[in-house]
């Protein structure tokens, strides 16, 4: 009888991690929300896309770090990156544009570039 029931539980626990495992491999985890929590998901990997085409295309050399949820007005993300001499926020919009980005070295305050990228509708 106890063996049947652990075999079960068993059962259970693996059905349960594989649903967590193929959720996180298709992309469809939930996010996470909060302040300056990282968020995954099909639109973070987009999101995350387009703020590496613009670090690239302004010659940035920096590494990809993290998506958050964006906590300002107009900013569905806010994507992070490491450069040597500090870090790189890129801001996108729920259209995945860019809208801002800056930059903040070790030694000082954040230095900001808006973009005016986001066209209204």
């Amino acid at each position: 009888m106890k063996r049947s029931w652990m075999i079960g539980l068993a059962a259970a626990l693996v059905v349960l991690a594989l649903g967590v495992g193929v959720a996180a491999a298709t992309g469809n985890a939930p996010a996470l929300t909060g302040d300056d929590e990282a968020v995954s998901g099909t639109d973070a990997d987009r999101a995350a896309q387009v703020a590496q085409d613009y670090v690239a295309s302004q010659g940035i050399d920096a590494q990809y770090s993290h998506v958050e949820s964006g906590d300002e007005d107009g900013v569905a993300y806010e994507v992070e990156f490491k450069a040597p001499n500090g870090e790189v926020e890129v801001q996108v919009d729920s259209r995945f544009q860019v809208i801002k980005s800056s930059t903040e070295g070790p030694d000082d305050q954040a230095e900001s570039d808006d973009q005016g990228n986001a066209d209204d509708d």
